[in-house]
């Protein structure tokens, strides 16, 4: 019985991976349609269809805005695209978690085809600008991982001691 229990779990596990590489695909191929809509050279060009795909996602990201400021929950960070970040007023990451479930399903209730989950609990997180965030991002008790967007550290230009420099500041910040 219990190695059946074991058996059925690893098979979820291997369900929602699946699930998630297929979320994942679908949102990199939209993102390059997008992007190739609007490309001057495409053979497909269609300005006209990026910008209402573009003006689509600034209204549905202003409308969560608002959703979540009228709930009263939490107070907005960060939104950019197809993301919305959320001071959850708590630092115990499973009430944070809950928080974010309570105000995806307030959010996904206004939407017809739109479904707003809780990608991640984010333990520590500095903003540098637009598109440019390090995170340390919660992955179960006494489990973390960081993750970097938009940071420059592993460009080629930069010389390895400025690298070293920056990797290192940031791992102190996040991990201290």
């Amino acid at each position: 019985k219990k190695k059946k229990l074991q058996k059925i779990k690893i098979e979820i596990e291997l369900e929602l991976q699946r699930l998630n590489t297929k979320q994942e695909a679908i949102k990199v191929l939209a993102n390059a349609m997008y992007g190739y809509l609007g490309y001057r050279h495409s053979r497909f060009l269609a300005n006209g269809m990026a910008a209402l795909i573009a003006q689509q996602g600034r209204e549905i990201l202003q409308r969560t805005v608002e959703i979540v400021e009228k709930s009263g929950k939490d107070s907005i960070i960060y939104g950019d695209t197809d993301s919305v970040m959320i001071n959850s007023g708590t630092t115990d990451p499973i009430k944070a978690l809950a928080k974010g479930k309570e105000i995806a399903e307030i959010v996904t209730s206004q939407f017809d085809y739109l479904r707003f989950g809780v990608e991640g609990v984010f333990l520590k997180m500095l903003v540098v600008s637009k598109k440019r965030y390090v995170a340390l991002v919660y992955d179960g008790p006494g489990k973390s991982h960081q993750l970097t967007k938009g940071i420059e550290l592993i460009r080629r230009d930069w010389c390895g001691l400025t690298k070293y420099v920056s990797a290192f500041i940031l791992e102190q910040f996040l991990y201290s």
